[in-house]
């Protein structure tokens, strides 16, 4: 394993990043024919590319002669990565923002063989081919107005992940209490359904699914203006806990698109 320093690893992490987002973005262009921002954070960057670059780095440099071991390596390190992001995401935020699962060879949905392969293939290319551009962009790069340049981006990186990571926290919060309110409803509906119950426990069931109702027209409206742009970049977006509600967010969200 060679060394390589912080200050190189973290342009490598930020040049990688910056590339697979317009990857992303050019690659929807092309197919949807729209601009549509496929990255978690605010910034122009996918930070999964960027870590498995760097991960890609330090681990196969010492390989780059060897395009067996090259592919092999790229095959396990994304399909690591892919893996443990996914499954982290679901974890902690109660969203799987990707699913492999239609595809024939998977593994619980969060990678998929096809896509293995290819980023096996092309970890051969980016190490052999790729990478030099980009040790020598970091070489030309003067010392100290690039160690200036570094601090600037570590703390513009840190805001934005901090501020992603909030607003994702929220997503799930509000996940959860349309949740509570959608079963309180339908708990309310269930009792106003006995017939023995009394004029004034009616009248107050009926509102309580008012109060209700307004509440939850209110939250998927937060929901559908604050998180639009997520749906919009990531529809396949699922969840095992709130399923059927983030399903009802999606289409109002797709019919707002659609006009």
């Amino acid at each position: 394993m060679l060394n390589f320093s912080f200050y190189e690893l973290f342009f490598y992490f930020i040049i990688y990043a910056f590339l697979g987002w317009s990857l992303e973005v050019l690659f929807h262009i092309y197919t949807m024919k729209k601009f549509i921002n496929r990255g978690f954070l605010y910034g122009p960057i996918c930070p999964i590319y960027g870590i498995s670059a760097v991960v890609m780095i330090v681990t196969l440099t010492p390989f780059k002669n060897n395009i067996v071991y090259l592919f092999i390596g790229g095959f396990v390190v994304s399909s690591a990565l892919e893996f443990i992001t996914g499954y982290l995401m679901e974890k902690f935020f109660d969203t799987r923002w990707w699913d492999y699962s239609e595809d024939k060879y998977n593994l619980m949905g969060y990678i998929s063989l096809k896509f293995s392969i290819a980023w096996g293939a092309l970890s051969v290319l980016f190490i052999r081919e790729i990478q030099p551009l980009a040790e020598k962009m970091v070489e030309r790069l003067p010392r100290d107005p690039g160690i200036i340049i570094m601090y600037v981006l570590m703390i513009l990186v840190l805001l934005d992940v901090v501020f992603t990571v909030n607003k994702l926290v929220v997503f799930s919060k509000w996940f959860r209490e349309l949740q509570r309110i959608s079963k309180e409803l339908k708990e309310n509906l269930e009792n106003l359904k006995d017939h023995t119950l009394d004029r004034a426990r009616k009248l107050k069931l009926e509102a309580s699914n008012v109060s209700l109702m307004e509440n939850y027209e209110k939250l998927s409206g937060n929901i559908k203006r604050r998180y639009r742009y997520l749906i919009k970049a990531y529809p396949r977006v699922t969840s095992s806990r709130f399923g059927e509600l983030l399903e009802e967010v999606k289409e109002k969200i797709s019919e707002t698109l659609s006009r």
